[in-house]
């Protein structure tokens, strides 16, 4: 019987006997069954005596290499691992020269981390004890992930829960002019000008950017600052401190074509006010003056119908070119609830009209500071959507509820008409689901991109949320308290 044959056929024997009370029987039960656990994990554990032959060799690692327990007992070192410079070196710092060492060491084809300790008796190296763990596979999607991350065209930052940046991407050494050695250990927050740095600091104030896009402003090595998109997400595995992955685009391009796109919204808009002023004037002439035929009075109110459609419009592209900033608004103290059952009211009609239940559940609550003509328009839009968007005979539900410091306001329908990808496309100026447009649906586009810029003046937030199983929710949140509304927002 070969010796590996006659170890499992004793620890076999051995751990089969029942009531064993002898001390020695049952360490060798014990070692038995570790020897047996090691056999099925990727690691291996030797031991080596004083004169460097190896007196233990266990562990499934063993078989990763083609090799058994039997061709390591007995054997030097240097027998074993001639014409292989880093073992002997790992072996020998043990056990010649008293040093520990760890690290990382590949055999053929295989990888692994090592630990490799002198036995120490009375001050007399009496042998090496080395464990090593087979990484391979995780070395190769450690390369891979590094790879993907150096390749990437967005600038990529990972930083500590502390703050300081681990890891620099070349994307981002060409987006902010630094070198990655530069920034190392740097504060992440030093990318963006300070006023944005207690936002979107790590651990206290990234939430805001975390699992979303954000657009803020970064700063390069010079000073320069440039529109960001932020994207921000928190990994952490087990019980190790997490860290911060960052990914971040230039938004100058896209910035300089929404102010081109508002700049042409604007002259349009502006440029449409005298024909549609003109034909409202005339119609207006026309419905007063004796020479008009009685039946021509059903065409002129279409002609009105249109052309306060038309004004509308032309009040929209305004505002979307105009810019937040740049448009007026005042500010009185509005009370959400009132302007929410005033919105629920002028839909009813139009919901009544095709079947939809129309449902409000409003509680009270202090009043905010803002624009109630803008707001109002806000609740318009919003109960507009749902009653547009919902099929006949479905429901509509309004919540309006307080928090701690915020008014919220959720209208819910039980449509989903919006994929998961084209939710955060939808708050962008004349952009539409693709299954509203195959339905149908009429529409330009622009009034979830009015809600969101409405919101965003009053210093609130606007999510949207669409599946099969809960319908379409959009979520407004007002806070009590913020800047005044002609300060730049």
């Amino acid at each position: 019987m070969q010796p590996d044959d006659q170890r499992s056929f004793v620890f076999d024997a051995l751990s089969r006997l029942p009531d064993v009370d002898d001390p020695t029987l049952v360490r060798m039960i014990e070692a038995s069954l570790a020897f047996e656990a090691l056999s099925r994990l990727p690691v291996m554990l030797f031991a080596l005596d004083a004169e460097g032959r190896y007196i233990l060799a266990e562990g499934g690692g063993l078989s990763g290499l083609g090799v058994v327990p039997s061709e390591f007992v007995g054997r030097s070192y240097e027998d074993m691992h001639a014409g292989n410079d880093a073992i002997l070196d790992v072996v020998h710092q043990a056990l010649h020269e008293g040093r520990s060492v760890e690290g990382r060491m590949s055999v053929g084809r295989t990888t692994f981390q090592f630990s490799s300790q002198p036995l120490i008796r009375d001050g007399v190296i009496s042998g090496v004890l080395a464990a090593a763990f087979d990484i391979t596979e995780r070395e190769r999607s450690e390369r891979l992930l590094a790879s993907v991350v150096e390749e990437s065209t967005d600038a990529i930052v990972v930083a500590s829960a502390g703050g300081e940046i681990l890891r620099f991407n070349p994307a981002a050494e060409r987006m902010f002019g630094y070198a990655a050695a530069e920034v190392l250990g740097m504060p992440a927050t030093n990318l963006v000008p300070p006023e944005f740095r207690a936002d979107y600091a790590p651990r206290t104030g990234s939430a805001g950017a975390l699992g979303r896009w954000v657009r803020l402003r970064g700063r390069c090595a010079d000073g320069e600052e440039f529109p960001l998109d932020l994207h921000v997400s928190r990994v952490a595995h087990d019980h190790e401190e997490p860290v911060f992955v960052g990914v971040m685009r230039d938004a100058s391009a896209d910035e300089a074509s929404r102010q081109a796109r508002e700049t042409l919204l604007a002259s349009v808009s502006h440029e449409f006010r005298t024909p549609i002023t003109a034909i409202s004037m005339f119609t207006e002439l026309a419905r007063t003056s004796p020479a008009v035929p009685s039946d021509v009075s059903g065409y002129l109110d279409v002609i009105e119908r249109n052309v306060a459609r038309l004004e509308r419009l032309v009040e929209d592209l305004i505002y979307l070119g105009a810019g937040i900033e740049e448009f007026h608004a005042v500010e009185e103290s509005v009370d959400i609830a009132a302007l929410v059952r005033d919105a629920v009211i002028l839909a009813r009609p139009a919901a009544d009209a095709t079947g939809i239940v129309l449902d409000c559940e409003s509680a009270e609550g202090p009043p905010i500071p803002g624009d109630p003509v803008r707001l109002g328009q806000l609740f318009d839009n919003l109960l507009g959507n749902a009653v547009k968007f919902t099929p006949a005979g479905g429901s509509i539900v309004v919540r309006c509820s307080v928090d701690a410091d915020a008014w919220i306001v959720a209208v819910t329908n039980s449509s989903a008409t919006l994929r998961p990808a084209e939710v955060e496309g939808v708050f962008e100026p004349f952009r539409r689901g693709a299954e509203v447009i195959t339905a149908g649906v009429p529409g330009q586009g622009l009034g979830l991109a009015i809600a969101r810029a409405i919101v965003e003046r009053h210093g609130g937030t606007i999510e949207l949320a669409s599946s099969a199983a809960t319908g379409t929710t959009a979520t407004v949140r007002l806070p009590f308290v913020r800047a005044r509304l002609g300060a730049a927002s």
